[in-house]
């Protein structure tokens, strides 16, 4: 199966929350920049 690289955006500050969320549905979270989360 192909790779995706998606992105995920937030209001500014609460990247962390999106993260958190990304991983608890299984998803590796990374911050790339303020603002949008890449996984």
């Amino acid at each position: 199966m192909s790779q995706l690289d998606l992105i995920a955006t937030a209001t500014f500050g609460l990247e962390a929350v999106v993260v958190r969320e990304l991983e608890a549905l299984g998803y590796e979270g990374k911050v790339a920049q303020p603002g949008r989360i890449g996984f």
